[in-house]
């Protein structure tokens, strides 16, 4: 279910004379055995009297679970977007800063061992002439 629009006003500075907007759309299940809460986030640059978008569906927040009383894993990941100083086909390059962390629990009998992870990961998205290109793992729906 989308539960949430939201305009982005951070200052994504594409070009010197060029900014776009962003607009992120929060959605989620009501599962609290499988949750699935999710953020996505467009960006837009003014054309004349129309919005073209340069950016779609980028990820920028999704976790994920599946539990069983004690056992059960769980996901989350939390990305941000930077301006880079490289430029591909005139507009400035993207760096999305990736946080992923985890947590793995086993029951055994009434005590529950719990493993974290966390990691991150930095990629850099480039203009091609049109739009900027997200790889597969990075893009919602």
């Amino acid at each position: 279910e989308l539960d949430e629009l939201t305009l982005d006003t951070a200052r994504y500075a594409l070009t010197p004379e060029l900014r776009a907007f962003g607009v992120r759309t929060h959605s989620r299940n009501f599962s609290s055995a499988n949750p699935y809460p999710q953020t996505l986030l467009s960006l837009y640059v003014r054309e004349g009297n129309r919005l073209r978008p340069v950016l779609e569906n980028l990820y920028v927040d999704v976790s994920g679970a599946e539990w069983d009383g004690c056992a059960g894993d769980s996901f989350q990941n939390s990305r941000t977007v930077e301006i880079a100083k490289t430029r591909s086909h005139g507009y400035a390059d993207l760096i999305v800063k990736t946080v992923a962390s985890g947590t793995t629990a086993v029951g055994k009998g009434e005590t529950c061992d719990e493993k974290f992870s966390s990691h991150t990961v930095l990629t850099t998205l480039r203009y091609d002439g049109k739009s900027y290109v997200v790889p597969a793992a990075l893009k919602g729906m």
